[in-house]
């Protein structure tokens, strides 16, 4: 039994619970509405979905790019309050490439994928994993991980009309 399988459970039991990653992808799978997950986004949500206030002034496009700051790589800093411009700020072309090669709709692995409706893509993970902030998709453990998933949430729907409906409530959330 997964993770997943016990929350389901424990909902039909009477107990109100959600998995918060499932319920990301399901907005996504269900709705139109965006998840607000700026690893599921494309292109890429970092720095326009989102941005980071770090203590010292500096700004980043994710919290992932902040934290892979605090690591010595500064790859996705996207500048300091104390001494840029908003229009600095946002219009680096660092920042501008990643949004650029980010759209999924015409990245290799993901424009011909069942899954890019529902996926993104996830430049910082690529970037730290792969070095390249677009990646290698069949390599990628964020592409493994994210089709596992969504076959699953697909799976899940398609045998059960009562977890199709506690699905499509944990996606209006």
């Amino acid at each position: 039994m997964t993770t997943l399988d016990y929350i389901v459970e424990m909902n039909r039991r009477g107990y109100q619970l959600m998995e918060q990653y499932a319920a990301i992808i399901l907005k996504k799978m269900l709705t139109c509405k965006p998840c607000g997950y700026v690893d599921l986004a494309s292109p890429a949500a970092i720095g326009i979905g989102g941005i980071i206030y770090n203590y010292d002034g500096r700004v980043f496009g994710s919290d992932e790019g902040r934290m892979l700051a605090a690591c010595g790589d500064t790859r996705f800093l996207m500048g300091d309050l104390r001494s840029d411009t908003y229009e600095e700020l946002f219009t680096k072309s660092d920042l501008l490439d990643v949004i650029w090669r980010t759209m999924c709709e015409g990245v290799p692995g993901c424009c011909d994928c069942a899954f890019q409706p529902w996926c993104g893509a996830a430049p910082v993970f690529h970037y730290a994993t792969q070095c390249d902030v677009v990646g290698h998709k069949p390599t990628s453990e964020f592409c493994r991980r994210n089709m596992a998933i969504m076959t699953y949430l697909v799976e899940l729907m398609e045998a059960n009309a009562e977890i199709q409906q506690l699905f499509e409530r944990w996606a209006q959330v």
